[in-house]
């Protein structure tokens, strides 16, 4: 697997990436700790909860139909 994550967004316990639609969500977690690892003990993991303005996570990408936006937390 090609590691094809955009880092949009990121803050001290959040971030919001852009993968491929036909990531797994091992495939974005695994994919997002190898590209940008934590610094910390606890792992970037695909959070549980939407995105703050309500938008379900994942949601697809409005930029490419092929590609899907995940809120992570760690």
């Amino acid at each position: 697997m090609k590691n094809d994550i955009i880092i949009y967004a990121k803050g001290l316990v959040h971030c919001s990436i852009c993968v491929p639609s036909d990531y797994s969500p091992d495939d974005v977690e695994s994919g997002v700790n190898l590209e940008n690892p934590t610094g910390i003990d606890s792992q970037w993991k695909i959070d549980k909860e939407n995105f703050k303005d309500g938008t379900k996570n994942p949601s697809k990408c409005e930029q490419n139909t092929r590609r899907q936006h995940y809120l992570m937390v760690c």
